[in-house]
């Protein structure tokens, strides 16, 4: 009886465990959470969370094998669902929308561990492949020709960016409707083989202005350092080295760490949302007109489509290119960061503000289109 025991005691403490851990990571992220924080909130000693894991990493390990990728997975195969018959559309928009609005989704913390799998080797040898293997069982190909797979390709993306928006609050209830007809404007009008594309829009590095010279250095070291390694690894001590600058004078400009990362959250945010931007290559002017579109075949609608068509793929190319790479993983890591950070989180929501706004007078001035 005792193996018997030991085993049953074994399988209830890596429950509490991980139970604990999912919630921990929650609140803190994958950077934060630790071997002694999650054997306090599960009431073991440390010994018996290092009996079933051996380091923070290994935790978050175990997290998303036994408790975030079967419904990551599912989540995935029902995004799919949309591309079916309108039974199926209907039924898979209910899911993803009952997933997306649920404050208590493992999915929610779980894109927190996609973003920090790209620099936590231990996340990497276990999700990349998983993804990858998924990809090919949802019959995603390499083929950048397969219009079946990139329309795939497209119907996840936009179903993980809503996933990264409501795990940092930008995504409400109220907000699904809107969500849902732009998808369905998206589905209804797919790509095709003899569709014609913009070469990729690779946004320009990113580079801080500041009239002051140290803050200037202060905060595109930042940057670099964020970029290679996230937030809450970004040491003061690497952010003055990158800047080349010493550490006093680092505190001399910003007296503590908050004060400079809200300025950096700030200033990169801002320069992270306008290299976004679709560029302002108004072809229409002589349609414009100050009357709103009323109807779908409107001269103004048309031009703001074929806008969209040829440049959103541009832009998104531009992004997943390797000279993007670094404008990325500077805004992936802020999205992890505003899952946890309310700071970051509000200078997010405040730039997002700006950018709705910039587009708004964007396409009332090019397509008369009121937002």
């Amino acid at each position: 009886m005792k193996p018997i025991r030991r085993r049953s005691d074994a399988l209830r403490n890596d429950e509490l465990i991980l139970d604990a851990a999912l919630e921990l990571l929650r609140q803190k992220g994958p950077d934060r959470l630790s071997t002694l924080d999650v054997s306090r909130a599960a009431g073991l000693t440390t010994g018996a969370v290092y009996a079933r894991y051996e380091n923070n990493e290994e935790i978050l390990v175990g997290l998303w094998e036994q408790r975030i990728a079967e419904p990551m997975r599912a989540f995935l195969q029902t995004s799919l669902g949309v591309l079916g018959s309108t039974e199926q559309r209907r039924e898979s928009e209910a899911s993803i929308a009952q997933t997306l609005l649920d404050p208590a989704s493992p999915l929610r913390p779980g894109i927190g561990l996609l973003i920090a799998s790209t620099r936590i080797a231990e996340l990497a040898e276990i999700i990349t492949p998983q993804i990858q293997e998924w990809f090919h069982e949802l019959g995603i190909t390499d083929d950048l020709t397969d219009v079946a797979a990139l329309q795939k390709v497209s119907v996840l993306s936009f179903t993980l960016g809503c996933l990264h928006a409501s795990s940092i609050g930008m995504l409400q209830p109220a907000d699904w409707k809107v969500v849902e007809s732009m998808a369905h404007h998206i589905l209804d009008h797919p790509f095709r083989d003899d569709d014609h594309f913009h070469e990729p829009i690779v946004p320009p590095p990113i580079r801080i202005a500041d009239d002051n010279a140290n803050r200037e250095a202060l905060l595109n070291g930042t940057a670099q350092i964020i970029a290679r390694g996230g937030i809450e690894r970004a040491s003061l001590q690497r952010i003055s080295r990158a800047a080349g600058l010493n550490p006093s004078t680092l505190f001399y400009e910003y007296r503590t760490r908050d004060l400079l990362f809200a300025d950096a959250a700030a200033k990169i945010l801002h320069c992270l949302y306008e290299a976004r931007r679709t560029p302002n290559i108004n072809s229409t002017p002589l349609i414009a007109s100050s009357d709103a579109p009323k109807y779908f075949a409107d001269p103004r609608l048309i031009a703001f489509r074929t806008q969209s068509k040829m440049y959103g793929p541009a832009a998104t190319n531009g992004w997943l290119a390797p000279q993007g790479r670094a404008a990325r993983r500077l805004m992936l890591e802020f999205d992890l960061a505003a899952m946890t950070n309310m700071a970051i989180r509000s200078a997010y929501t405040l730039v997002d503000e700006q950018g709705t706004a910039h587009a708004a007078e964007s396409l009332l001035a090019d397509f008369s289109i009121p937002l």
